[in-house]
């Protein structure tokens, strides 16, 4: 499994950067904020995270 971490301040343009990047690369984009919410900032339950 290949992964990269992108990290920078708010709005410095991080998603648009890996989303581009991932796309060249042709690796899945996956934004963190999908694995820990769901739909209005309701967390995740553990055993959700445990999985993966």
């Amino acid at each position: 499994m290949q992964r990269i971490v992108v990290i920078g301040a708010s709005c410095s343009g991080k998603s648009t950067f890996s989303q581009q990047l991932a796309s060249t690369i042709d690796l899945e984009y996956i934004e963190l904020e999908q694995l820990h919410c769901l739909p209005n900032w309701q967390e995740r339950a553990d055993e959700y995270l445990n999985k993966i």
